[in-house]
């Protein structure tokens, strides 16, 4: 069921009453708008290659630090 079900259904209510056959107005989500974590999935491999590149990144920076800043004696 749809979070907008009962508003829309009290919109159709509201529109009989009136004598008004208009859906136009009811409400729906856009799912590619207002949920985007549907959009996005994340794997096992995924999260290994994003631990093993900043791995990389760690060690670099190890490896960079010090360099001209008289780090050596």
């Amino acid at each position: 069921m749809d979070k907008l079900d009962p508003f829309n259904e009290r919109l159709r209510k509201i529109n009989k009453e009136l004598g008004v056959e208009d859906d136009d107005i009811l409400f729906e989500i856009d799912e590619d708008l207002e949920i985007p974590e549907t959009e996005i999935e994340i794997t096992e491999e995924d999260i290994t290659e994003h631990v093993a590149q900043k791995q990389k990144e760690k060690e670099a920076s190890k490896k960079t630090s010090g360099m001209g800043m008289g780090g050596g004696k």
